[in-house]
């Protein structure tokens, strides 16, 4: 194992892990970010869908169908999370297996 004692940032394996650690918080937030744009270009298209094809929405006779908004924003929110959440659970697996427990030591 490493102690306290061994872990040196002056240690090419864990300046590597340090680096790759820095790096998680950024490229999650940006994976999480693009997604939150699909969801939103998602929902847009769907209120500009239902403004074209529903007569009476404009002027607020008919309501609008809440129910397949909420549908989109739900099913985005499930299936666009999975990659953001892979990269932060794998990354330390992938880090350790690959490049030993000094280079893991940097990411943590």
């Amino acid at each position: 194992g490493i102690t306290l004692k061994d872990a040196s940032i002056l240690d090419a394996h864990i300046f590597f892990g340090l680096l790759i650690g820095a790096m998680l918080p950024y490229w999650f937030s940006a994976m999480t970010m693009k997604s939150v744009g699909k969801a939103a270009l998602a929902m847009v298209e769907e209120v500009r869908r239902q403004f074209a094809t529903t007569p009476g929405l404009m002027d607020g006779s008919v309501r609008p169908d809440y129910k397949r908004c909420v549908a989109i924003s739900t099913e985005a929110s499930l299936s666009e999370m999975i990659p953001p959440g892979i990269l932060v659970m794998g990354t330390p697996v992938i880090v350790g297996i690959l490049f030993g427990v000094r280079c893991l030591a940097g990411v943590l």
